[in-house]
């Protein structure tokens, strides 16, 4: 019962996410990637490149459980969403280049998702040959294209002519869809846990570890590919959180929807813990690296 009205909630909670990120998108943020080319190239290069190659490494390094393995895999192929969004607008960062960063990353992702993930379980899965117990798990590639398509590309499309031809309502929603974006979070953490707990139990020493180590390496290797490009302070910020922060929706919907592996779809919701912790910490940052006279009367007193 819990596992069925999860399976709706995953795949409805990511429509609207998209669907509210594609509110906030205007012509210009499309010709920011001519405007600004490093900026795109970095964040780019970060949720593509750098993410799939930190996850490869750990998996291939660390003796963990397949489901572990493969939940980090997960988690390596879904860049960031409105959440980053909302933790740039916090941090005071660059909010256009993160949207943009956001809307690319969300349509590149149609093509990346099947191909980096199909290479990325067949791996973990010839490694763990102890762990298969349901067998071999070969990736649907035309469901998850299909899949993809519905819950990610359309509803984002949707908003965009939303914001075309609706633009006061998509304006006055930007606050509220912000605030849905952290309860969808939220509900899926406690979810995925619910649904799989005994899971959860048995694993979580092995998972806290090495889902901090992820998220540390990705916003580390975030910052250090902006500032090896020459990007300014406000950008980098802005780079740090869109590789540092995945689109956790999505990877528990293509753990618990397409692969349809339910304990997989803990670790990118686990992941959620750390990913918003130090967002936390970015933001306080953020505030600070952008009005330090107020931090330092606040010192004072």
């Amino acid at each position: 019962m819990l596992e069925s009205i999860y399976a709706v909630f995953v795949p409805s909670g990511l429509i609207v996410l998209m669907l509210g990120m594609g509110m906030q998108l205007v012509p210009a943020d499309w010709y920011r990637v001519v405007h600004y080319p490093r900026a795109i190239v970095a964040g780019l290069a970060g949720q593509f490149i750098l993410l799939p190659a930190i996850a490869f490494l750990l998996v291939c390094s660390l003796s963990l459980p397949l489901s572990v393995s493969a939940g980090i895999v997960i988690l390596a192929v879904c860049p960031g969403g409105v959440v980053s969004n909302s933790i740039s607008f916090l941090a005071r960062g660059d909010i256009p280049l993160s949207v943009t960063l956001t809307a690319l990353s969300s349509v590149l992702a149609l093509l990346s998702i099947p191909l980096v993930l199909d290479f990325g379980l067949d791996l973990v899965q010839r490694g763990s040959v102890t762990d298969l117990e349901d067998g071999y798990l070969e990736l649907p590639v035309a469901a998850t294209l299909g899949q993809l398509f519905v819950l990610v590309v359309l509803p984002l499309v949707s908003g965009m002519v939303i914001r075309r031809y609706a633009g006061e309502f998509a304006r006055r929603s930007e606050a509220w869809m912000r605030v849905l974006g952290v309860v969808v979070l939220l509900v899926l953490l406690v979810g995925s846990v619910a649904l799989e707990y005994d899971f959860f139990k048995q694993n979580l020493e092995s998972l806290w570890p090495v889902l901090l180590l992820f998220n540390l390496a990705a916003l580390s290797g975030g910052y250090l590919l902006a500032r090896a490009l020459g990007i300014g302070r406000v950008q980098k910020l802005t780079i740090t959180i869109e590789v540092g922060v995945q689109n956790v929706a999505l990877g528990a919907m293509l753990a618990l929807n397409i692969l349809q592996r339910s304990e997989w779809a803990v670790v990118p919701s686990v992941y959620g813990i750390f990913m918003m912790s130090t967002a936390f910490a970015l933001i306080l940052l953020g505030n600070r690296l952008a009005n330090p006279e107020a931090f330092a009367m606040e010192k004072e007193i």
